[in-house]
């Protein structure tokens, strides 16, 4: 059963590629969906461990979450902002932070943050 599950998977996945490699003329971006399937096909063929597939998987989806949040932002500027989770808001590294963070935002720039606590709060 699971042979059969399995094969009707890869059935349904071989459709699916040739439907995309029969679309991909058409596409708006076709020659460059083309070169990374190249790329991942290319991957395929060196050994890799599972753990290397995972990372890519994950890479890839954490990529694509990305390209779905930030496209209607696509034109505006953005900067990111990555530090120490034990900076103090006293500190003058925090200060630092927060005072670029509002020039750079007045300047039209998006600022981004690592999400945690200490100077990657300082946004504001």
């Amino acid at each position: 059963m699971t042979t059969s599950s399995s094969s009707s998977d890869s059935q349904f996945l071989q459709v699916e590629i040739s439907e995309l490699l029969n679309h991909l003329p058409h596409l708006k971006h076709g020659e460059l969906i083309e070169r990374a399937l190249t790329t991942l096909v290319r991957m395929a063929e060196v050994e890799a461990d599972r753990l290397d597939w995972k990372i890519l998987n994950s890479s890839l989806q954490d990529m694509e979450q990305a390209f779905r949040v930030f496209y209607p932002y696509r034109h505006i500027r953005k900067i990111s902002i990555f530090g120490s989770a034990r900076t103090k808001p006293d500190a003058p590294e925090y200060q630092m932070a927060a005072d670029f963070a509002r020039c750079v935002t007045q300047l039209g720039f998006m600022v981004m943050t690592g999400g945690g606590p200490g100077i990657m709060q300082a946004r504001e």
